[in-house]
């Protein structure tokens, strides 16, 4: 979805198990490609926001799809809607997602309770 490419030239192979797994490889690429490309640009409007940072929120940790952050417990709510916000709305390659991407958010005092 950003433009990055990888090069995979066993899909011409006459080998078939190379060409299948070729094909395997270029399918998940454009899945986790795509998400790793969502979490990196949500994480640096995160860190850039005006608005988290008002809240004094910080982003301390990233697993997987998830963003983790450290936030005064009377700002907690406000900061989780403005970050759900933020990663709702991010645009891979600057254009606008077909299918909205959804966002749950919880709050807690570590990441157990909040997850």
């Amino acid at each position: 979805m950003a433009g990055r490419r990888r090069l995979l030239p066993e899909i011409h192979s006459e080998n078939t198990q190379l060409k299948s797994q070729a094909r395997r490889q270029a399918i998940n690429t454009l899945i986790q490609g795509s998400a790793a490309d969502i979490i990196k640009l949500a994480m640096l409007a995160a860190h850039a926001d005006p608005d988290l940072r008002a809240l004094n929120a910080r982003l301390i940790l990233q697993v997987h799809d998830e963003l983790l952050l450290e936030v005064p417990q009377d700002n907690a709510a406000a900061a989780g809607q403005r970050l759900a916000a933020i990663m709702s709305g991010v645009r891979p390659g600057g254009v606008a997602l077909d299918v909205p991407l959804a966002v749950d958010w919880g709050q807690g005092e570590n990441w157990g309770v909040a997850h």
